[in-house]
């Protein structure tokens, strides 16, 4: 996977805040186009501070 590719980057959480799922996509290397959801909180807070690394932009909506 190239994290550092990744784009479309959603945390979701719930009304009050609370953490719901990260969802985000990425171009896998033979050009194929990846969508990938976590629900997981710790993974997710992982990828976000991969995503933070690499400048890319991570989008909070509330569902």
């Amino acid at each position: 996977m190239r994290i550092e590719k990744a784009r479309n980057v959603i945390k979701y959480v719930g009304p009050k805040g609370g953490f719901r799922y990260i969802s985000y996509e990425y171009i896998s290397e033979d050009g194929i186009t990846n969508h990938v959801s976590n629900g997981s909180k710790s993974d997710a807070d992982k990828l976000i501070g991969v995503f933070n690394q690499y400048g890319i932009n991570v989008v909070i909506k509330t569902i």
